[in-house]
């Protein structure tokens, strides 16, 4: 077995994958956390400009927009008086 090291393209790759994966399950500061290192993997990696460093940052920006979002809904829902059916 080979590792990869922490600066290779496969392990920023991996972090993205797993990500997506907590992303989906509703972890966004777990989620955050990843593509925040994923990102920087791959900006020195392929540079600013690349594709896939754009990709991981695009995604990067959608949990941080769940992220605030979700807060502001419960905080919503916490504020407001329930309507009666």
């Amino acid at each position: 077995m080979e590792l990869l090291g922490e600066e290779h393209p496969d392990t920023a790759n991996s972090l993205f994958v797993l990500a997506l994966l907590l992303k989906d399950q509703g972890a966004y500061a777990e989620a955050r956390s990843l593509l925040e290192r994923a990102l920087e993997i791959t900006k020195q990696v392929f540079g600013e400009e690349h594709p896939y460093t754009k990709t991981v940052r695009t995604n990067l920006a959608y949990v941080e927009r769940s992220e605030t979002s979700g807060f502001f809904r419960g905080l919503l829902h916490r504020l407001l008086p329930r309507r009666s059916s």
